[in-house]
Parts: C-alpha cells; structure tokens; sequence
C-alpha cells in the first residue's frame, strides 16, 4: 500500500515515524497509536535540571527525552520574550502569514516568525542528538535558527523522560493547556521540600478587578462579531460572569461605604479609594461564607441553570469550547486575554464548590479524623479576599483586587497523585514524614529516610533572646529590622562560612532589608546593611520566578570566589 504513496508523502511518512519501535508497528508498516508511558521529572528552576542533565548524560542511558519551558525562557525573539503578554504576541506573530518561495519555486503562506517555521528542524535533530541539555538546545537553536519553544514541545509527544518546572504538573490552567495526561505517568519530584508552596500558589490568585470589566466587554464584542460565536452556545458562561461581577461588585460598594470618597483632596490613591492609613478593611471570607454566597447570588433561573453548582457546570465546557474555537480561528489574539480572566475565575469558582465545606475535613497526620474545633477542616483551607491591591494601577477600579488564599496544598496535590501512576519526592529535609503526609492529603505507602548527614559533633543549636518569641506581633513592632539585623551582623563576623536566614514572607524580608539600608550607623561606617556584608555577601531570594536563577548565579559567583 505503501508504494501507492508519492515520494512526498512516503518521505513525510518516515520523517513522523522514524523513532518508532517495531512494537509499535502494525502488519503492513502501518504506525498502531499508543500512549508512551512518560516520566515527568519536575524541579524549581531549569538550573536546577541541569545538575540532573549532567548526570544523565554521563551515564549509557539513552531515552528519548524532552526539557519544557515558557516562552520568557525559550523564545528566540527577543521582543516577544521581554513582552508583558509574550502568549498574545507570539500568537500574533505567528499569524501574521508570510508568502514564501520553496526550493521546487512553488510560493507558500508561512508564519510570519522565521523561527516558528524552523522548529521542525530542531525537533529533528534534537532527537538525533538524544540526550541534550539546555546548552545543547541554546547551540542547536542559534545555529539553525528555529524556535526552541516549538522545538522542544514537538518532542512531547513520544518523550519518555520530560524535565520541566514545578508549574506544568502542578499549576491545573498549565497542564490543562498543555493537555498533559498524567494517566500510568511517574511524577518524580526534586527537592521536594519546595512542594507544599507550590502547590498553594498554584491555587491561589490574585486578579484586578478591572480585568473583569474589561472581559465582560471583550466577550460581548465576540457576541456582537459572530466570528468565532456563531455555532458556539455561551449564554451560560456570558451569564455566570455577568452573575459574578455583579456579586464583586457588591461587595466593592460595601468597601466604597465604610471608606467614602474625599474628591480634592489628594489623599486617595487612583482607584477612587482613601490612601492606605484610612481606606476600610478588605472584606476576607473562608470557603463555607464564600460558598453560601455564591448559592445566593450567582444563579440564573432564565438560563434554566437555578442553583450556583448547575450554572457553574454548564459554563465549564462552553468556556471550553469558546477558548478552542478562537483558537481554531486565527484572529490575532481576539479574546485571548478575556478567556484567560475567564479561565481564572472559573478555577477559583471550582476551588470553592468543590466540596461541601461541613463535610470532614482531609486526614490527620495520625490517619484519625481531624478535631472538631475546624482548624484542618475543608472550610479552612482558603480564603476569599476582595480590596486594595497592594500596588494600585490604572484608574476606576484599578486599585481593587480579588484574591483566592489556599492554605491547604492537598488541593492540587491529591489531584495530581490521584491522576498518575506514581509520584516520587525526593528531598534532604522532609522530616517529620508525617506531618508531611498530611499537609499533601495523601499516604506515602513506601518511605525511605537516611540519616542525618551532620555529624553529632558539627551541630550547634542555640536559642537567643534578643528578639524574644518570634510572632507576628513581634515582627511588626518598629525595632524588630533593627535588632535582628545587630544580631545578624554580631553572628556574620565569627561564622566562618556561610550563613542561610529564613524569613516567613518576602513582604517582611523587604521591609527588614530596607530597615537595614536606611539605618546609619554611628562613626560614618555606613548602614547597617553594609556592616553585614563587611563580613558577608548578602543575596536576596527575589518574589519572581524570572528573576531566581540570576540570584543564584549571584550566589554561586561568590561561593565560587571565595
């Protein structure tokens, strides 16, 4: 049957199937589809993989393989990189369709990037190269020009080893955009420690309010245009959300009442709100309030859909359906953004009706059912907050924000080790395993803890009283940045090596470091900050992801220099 094909489509054949294995051929030659079992291995930043890359090629192991990573971190142009919505960008780039002539002199429509039109090059020879590392990639792309980002996702689909960041197992829009099935896939997690954050930032959001607004009118533009709504029912979805910003406003009002407005005076901040001495407390509620409220006022009996849980149901798919057809169509970005605020919602919308929250609460970390006293209940696992952002933007609304806190990272957890066929953690410091366990909501049937690799001898602990007992009330008092950072600097001048300090947030780590910038001490020697580094290098773990693996290059230059 075979030779029935023209050349064309003989050698399109074997450029698509020559990695297969005779196993998974058919009688005729012919390709059986079957899923490859896949292991994703997952850590916080790429130049942690690179220390498992390293490893991996010196061994005789050959599997095929793949590395993931944003367009921030792959894309080839640089403009569309530094971009503040590099998706949009890239999407349009991509569809700005170029005439191009081909070796035969036939002229095609091609992507209006060079490099997008390459990738398939790079995919090529990146599965000739077999085991590769981000160098490799950086080398193979720069030469041949093509896109690293498509290059290394066209590879997805028969890898066997897939390295990637937390977030695209973890975060759900990531992995639900990526289609990852996780289905008899091995999850194998490096410096596991780090898990239990990632996992309630990947359900917590933080979303302005004016992007609401600005999505209820984009979707009302696509209802108007009919281009991409024409065969698509979204009255459901059009609903909840018109349900929805009706509900947060609502509650701004509440906020707008006990913070009336001064015009003229010059002590409001762009938002129409007072500045932050004077503006009203945010209005914050658990689950069960939240929940309660929904079922109150986000329901639409015109739509035939009365209660909250059966709107919110037959929104999901359409918004779905939605998000394909303008991804089907071709239309720069038309609505790309409005989707994603959408999808946002909706997440936080699913989070909160996900399960009853005067139902038990997860295990205890003993296996027994959780105190009645509520503190480990489902109804205390997130938080609901609507108020002042801490940085406004922007005017009308643009300082007010909605904000889902989870608390409880076996939200996102259990999901992902319910899915796969195993999930693996590795780390130096997850002791006590039991503790552990419960935070995650589920049992590690198979535990393996070493001993501790410090000799007995080379351990000190020592309990000081300069700040007292460390609580929130003590971090807040005035003093507090001054007085651990005269600690700090006494401790810094006698340790020989390196010091580790560990704050509770990135909020009170600035505050402390600014103390310490704004601090002179006496004699003209300069603020207490450049006391410290008299006798250490101070590196700071920076609150964005793009900017950690400069920090630590920062880190290991100095370690390195001695």
């Amino acid at each position: 049957r075979l030779e029935k094909l023209n050349e064309a489509a003989i050698a399109d054949f074997h450029r698509q199937f020559q990695n297969c294995h005779p196993s998974e051929m058919g009688g005729l030659g012919v390709p059986v589809p079957q899923k490859v079992t896949k292991v994703y291995l997952c850590s916080r930043t790429h130049s942690q993989l690179k220390q498992v890359l390293e490893e991996l090629k010196s061994t005789p192991y050959r599997p095929r393989m793949t590395i993931l990573g944003s367009r921030k971190q792959f894309c080839n142009n640089v403009k569309v990189a530094t971009a503040p919505a590099a998706d949009l960008e890239c999407q349009k780039l991509r569809n700005a369709r170029e005439a191009q002539k081909q070796a035969d002199g036939r002229v095609e429509m091609v992507s209006g990037c060079t490099y997008h039109t390459k990738f398939s090059g790079l995919t090529a020879a990146l599965r000739e190269t077999k085991v590769w590392d981000l160098e490799d990639l950086d080398q193979l792309s720069a030469k041949m020009g093509a896109c690293k980002f498509y290059g290394t996702r066209e590879l997805r689909q028969d890898a066997e080893i897939i390295f990637c960041p937390y977030n695209y197992i973890f975060d759900p829009k990531i992995r639900k955009s990526l289609q990852i099935d996780l289905t008899n896939c091995a999850v194998v997690i490096d410096e596991g420690h780090n898990i239990e954050d990632v996992c309630r930032e990947a359900a917590s959001v933080d979303l302005m309010l004016h992007k609401v607004k600005e999505m209820m009118k984009e979707l009302g533009k696509m209802m108007d245009d009919g281009t991409v709504t024409a065969d698509v029912d979204i009255m459901a979805l059009i609903v909840l959300m018109e349900k929805f910003e009706a509900w947060v406003n609502k509650k701004t009002d509440t906020l707008k009442a006990r913070a009336p407005l001064f015009p003229g005076r010059g002590n409001s901040n762009r938002g129409g709100y007072q500045s932050r001495q004077n503006q009203a407390e945010p209005i914050v509620m658990g689950r069960a309030e939240a929940l309660a409220e929904m079922k109150a006022h986000i329901k639409s009996e015109k739509t035939n859909h009365p209660t909250f849980e059966s709107l919110l149901g037959a929104a999901a798919p359409q918004l779905e359906q939605l998000t394909a057809r303008v991804q089907q169509s071709g239309l720069q970005g038309m609505g790309t953004e409005a989707l994603g605020t959408a999808e946002t919602i909706m997440r936080c919308l699913d989070y909160i009706a996900a399960e009853d929250p005067s139902s038990a609460g997860p295990p205890s970390y003993d296996g027994r059912p959780v105190s009645s006293d509520g503190r480990n209940s489902a109804a205390s696992d997130l938080r609901l907050r609507i108020g002042v952002a801490e940085r406004n933007s922007g005017s009308d609304n643009a300082g007010m924000q909605f904000s889902l806190w989870c608390f409880n990272s076996g939200l996102v957890f259990k999901p992902v080790a319910e899915e796969a066929r195993c999930v693996i953690i590795t780390s130096g410091t997850l002791s006590p395993m039991d503790s552990f366990e419960g935070e995650l909501g589920v049992p590690f049937p198979l535990k393996l803890e070493a001993p501790h690799i410090i000799p007995q001898r080379q351990l000190f602990v020592q309990s000081v009283p300069y700040l007292g007992e460390l609580s929130h009330s003590v971090y807040s008092k005035p003093d507090f940045p001054i007085i651990l950072g005269k600690m700090l600097k006494e401790y810094a001048a006698v340790i020989p090596g390196g010091m580790l300090v560990f704050f509770p947030s990135y909020g009170l780590l600035e505050r402390v470091v600014n103390s310490w910038k704004c601090e002179y001490t006496p004699g003209g020697r300069g603020t207490l900050f450049d006391n410290i580094e008299e006798h250490k290098h101070v590196v700071l773990e920076p609150r964005m992801r793009d900017e950690f693996e400069s920090s630590m290059e920062e880190y290991y230059s100095k370690v390195d220099a001695g």
